[in-house]
């Protein structure tokens, strides 16, 4: 699985928010979009016009309370 993170604060991008320009980057430390290819991410990341500070990173999902 992948996801996008912001790569100075570490936070994961869940949404964007379309109503101003540029749009604003909806981030959190504990919710995340999650992507099956990195391809995929990547075209989101460009999509949704995150710019350089943010990554595509591949990430592990566990259960919670295993």
């Amino acid at each position: 699985m992948w996801a996008i993170r912001n790569k100075k604060t570490m936070r994961w991008l869940y949404g964007t928010d379309y109503h101003h320009w540029p749009n604003r980057q909806r981030t959190s430390s504990s919710r995340a979009m999650i992507f099956c290819s990195k391809g995929q991410a990547s075209f989101e990341l460009k999509a949704r016009g995150c710019g350089k500070d943010y990554e595509v990173v591949r990430v592990e999902l566990i259960a919670k309370g295993e």
